[in-house]
């Protein structure tokens, strides 16, 4: 698909969406906060921004995979890198406590599989969410994560920075004890505005 250019216009921070005017003089489209690549930063207007059209349930056109104009499209993701260093470390002990027999042997390969199941809620609702279709309850993803998936939810937070930008997002935190092991959720408020303002030509 065609990646088009155009500059920022509007911009409401609370709601974390705006309008980009298109290079070409065409009609101003809209842009979601979740639709940046980079999110390290406030977006400013006067920005000038690459990106693709994607045309909603409703019809209406919008702008997905949006980056700014002449930045590197390569950022490393430390939350992303953490967030798998995590959930390895985590399958790994849990295989570790089943191998030597301190819990039940099928417990790792249903932590890994509840956290595939999960990982792929989040996918889906973050395409149904920039689609504008039936998005899934935040109560089942939180469930799925409650009930074993916090890996997958955790990876899926922050590769689709879903459910981490001005919602309540949820933090799983576990415990290892005789090798049982227990998942505590908590609440985590995100909000982007916290993000040092930059210049839109700083990568």
């Amino acid at each position: 698909m065609m990646r088009k250019k155009g500059t920022l216009i509007k911009w409401k921070a609370e709601q974390g969406y705006g309008f980009i005017r298109p290079a070409t003089g065409s009609k101003e489209i809209f842009v979601h906060i979740n639709s940046f690549v980079k999110r390290n930063r406030i977006p400013q207007i006067g920005c000038v921004l690459e990106y693709t059209e994607q045309r909603q349930r409703d019809g209406k056109m919008r702008a997905v995979d949006v980056r700014y104009s002449n930045a590197s499209n390569f950022t490393f993701n430390y939350s992303l890198t953490f967030a798998i260093v995590v959930a390895l470390i985590y399958l790994a002990a849990i295989f570790y406590y089943a191998f030597i027999g301190r819990i039940w042997y099928g417990n790792p390969f249903i932590a890994a599989a509840m956290s595939v199941v999960t990982y792929m809620a989040y996918a889906r609702d973050k395409y149904a969410a920039e689609a504008s279709y039936r998005r899934t309850a935040e109560s089942t993803l939180q469930l799925l994560a409650l009930i074993g998936g916090w890996p997958g939810a955790l990876i899926a937070q922050q590769q689709f920075r879903h459910k981490t930008v001005s919602v309540t997002a949820t933090t799983p935190r576990h415990v290892l004890a005789d090798g049982l092991v227990y998942h505590h959720v908590s609440t985590n408020e995100v909000i982007y505005e916290s993000y040092p303002s930059q210049p839109c030509s700083v990568a």
